[in-house]
């Protein structure tokens, strides 16, 4: 499909390149963490690699000439990525922050690409035209109705056959505080279980981070054996994403791979 079709609605407001659709709330704190800039600055917030473990086991799902919508793009983490490792995928990124969309449209970005600042629960984009949907570390920013309807937004517009990927911290039992910008953590089991009644095929389910009492805790003898081999050498930072991939209910967040079965 082509990607102008799909934003050929004449509802868009174009303002310094980003395309703005009836974005009622105002969110333009900027993004406090610029992965690649980060790590190229031997600046290693505790949770920085598993950002961008996330990102990179996006990419080795992408297939050239498709579409790939970015929910919550942020200052274009992912597109980058994408440009750098010359992945041909027509990208779409919509944010409510109009500073980081304006971060992200500085990049040298060559592939169709488009920017849009939008509230996803308005449905800027409609009919099943994604190849791919993203939404990484964005659900838990919206109280549990917003989430949901978030993903069935993203459902929405990814084709059938098409993936998608969610990512979101894991909420433990009854803990009921969140940190401040966090309006709602779901649940391991709760988030699945919305996912498969939404009718998508969970393919993967990955930890992402943990702590590393927790994490230990789990390890059977094998992992534990591996762990000890390589702890000397690396720091928990660089060990958590790693660990923590193999026990992903007991991570302190998670990234799903979903699939939209053919009807």
């Amino acid at each position: 499909m082509d990607i102008n079709k799909v934003l050929s609605r004449n509802d868009f407001e174009i303002i310094d390149g980003i395309l703005s659709f009836d974005c009622t709330q105002n969110k333009s704190k900027l993004n406090r963490l610029n992965v690649l800039e980060e790590l190229g600055k031997g600046i290693v917030w505790k949770n920085v690699y598993a950002h961008y473990y996330r990102f990179l086991f996006i990419l080795r799902w992408l297939r050239p000439n498709t579409i790939l919508v970015d929910v919550g793009c942020g200052r274009g983490w992912l597109m980058d990525l994408i440009y750098r490792n010359r992945i041909r995928v027509s990208y779409i990124g919509i944010d409510l922050s109009l500073n980081s969309l304006k971060y992200a449209i500085r990049k040298p970005y060559k592939y169709p690409h488009f920017l849009i600042r939008a509230d996803c629960c308005e449905k800027p984009l409609t009919g099943e035209f994604a190849d791919y949907v993203v939404c990484l570390e964005t659900i838990e920013h919206n109280d549990k109705n917003r989430g949901v309807s978030i993903i069935q937004w993203c459902n929405s517009i990814l084709k059938p056959g098409g993936s998608l990927f969610i990512s979101s911290p894991n909420r433990k039992g009854n803990q009921m505080v969140f940190p401040k910008d966090h309006d709602y953590e779901w649940e391991f089991d709760e988030l699945s279980e919305f996912l498969e009644k939404e009718n998508l095929e969970i393919k993967y389910i990955f930890g992402c981070f943990g702590m590393k009492k927790e994490i230990l805790n789990t390890l059977d003898e094998v992992e534990t054996e591996l762990y000890e081999r390589l702890e000397p050498y690396y720091s928990w930072h660089v060990l958590s994403p790693i660990f923590a991939t193999l026990h992903p209910r007991e991570a302190q967040g998670a990234i799903w791979l979903c699939r939209k079965p053919y009807q």
